[in-house]
């Protein structure tokens, strides 16, 4: 499924750099252009050679952004990406990414400043880059909370789900803004549909606890599986740490139903503690990996054993 994700993503990607050059993205696309840039598993030979084609010396912002997404993503053309974006610092989209290289410099004061003239001109990376921004902590510009809900509000207005999956957060722990747990999870749904692994993450955590929902393993699981599609390299890890035991809790016997995203990661054989010295019951798991559907007999034994089939 990763490979087809791949497959379907660099298509995507191979779509959207023309329109880029001629600067007709819109603020999502945008936002998807530079989340491919960053997930270097998208870029394949065809996208490559594509940017690769764009000239050094860029006579537009929008091909000067393009490059420097791709300078930024290989240590060989890190040299040059201020050759490439300084020309262009006035352009709203550029000044936005220039910030971001000044950050990883650890040159806080220029990259805020980046961000903060990015952000008055109407963009909404720009908005979303100084509303998290840490440096403005740092130098005490007078940006509080508040200040950041409305850069957040107003970049979300433009569907950037970065900003939105912030917004929610906001509203979730309420930072600069009344607590609001029920906006707060219809924003991260609405940041997880578009693409945003960070609040994929967060409704999987919610549904595995039952938190602001109803608990659902099954959804759980799902989300899981998403967020590794969308690109998350920490949501494999997490999907491999979801109980067995917890999965087949909720699924009565004789009422199991495949799971296309479950097949992935539930083993044949696990180690685990149980209270009573000897526990009998009737399971349906999934053999891997032949995706058979079998029925079986499980023992758990007290203290730390393996499931016997």
């Amino acid at each position: 499924m990763l490979k087809l994700a791949q497959r379907e993503h660099a298509e995507e990607m191979r779509q959207l750099i023309p329109k880029m050059r001629r600067g007709e993205c819109s603020v999502l696309e945008t936002w998807k252009i530079q989340h491919f840039m960053q997930e270097g598993w998208v870029l394949d030979k065809e996208t490559l050679e594509l940017l690769e084609g764009i000239p050094v010396q860029c006579e537009s912002p929008h091909d000067a952004w393009l490059k420097g997404w791709m300078s930024c993503g290989s240590a060989r053309h890190q040299t040059k990406i201020w050759d490439i974006l300084r020309p262009h610092e006035l352009d709203p989209l550029c000044a936005a990414l220039l910030g971001r290289v000044y950050a990883d410099f650890s040159m806080g004061s220029q990259a805020l400043s980046c961000w903060k003239r990015s952000a008055e001109a109407g963009c909404a990376e720009g908005m979303y880059r100084y509303g998290t921004s840490y440096y403005s902590v740092a130098k005490n510009d007078g940006k509080d909370d508040e200040d950041d809900v409305n850069l957040f509000y107003m970049a979300a207005q433009m569907i950037h789900p970065g900003a939105i999956y912030q917004l929610a957060a906001y509203y979730e722990h309420g930072v600069g803004t009344g607590k609001d747990t029920k906006r707060a999870f219809q924003l991260y749904e609405q940041a997880s549909a578009l693409g945003d692994s960070s609040a994929t993450i967060v409704l999987a955590k919610k549904y595995l606890k039952g938190r602001d929902t109803t608990r659902d393993l099954r959804r759980a699981a799902s989300l899981y599986r998403k967020a590794l599609l969308q690109g998350d390299d920490d949501a494999d890890r997490l999907l491999n740490k979801l109980k067995i035991e917890d999965y087949l809790a909720v699924i009565p016997y004789g009422e199991w139903q495949p799971d296309p995203f479950m097949h992935q990661f539930v083993p044949i054989s696990i180690h685990f503690r149980c209270k009573r010295s000897s526990w009998r019951m009737r399971a349906k798991v999934l053999c891997l990996p032949c995706f058979l559907e079998i029925s079986c007999c499980v023992t758990f034994y007290s203290g730390c054993a393996p499931i016997h089939f």
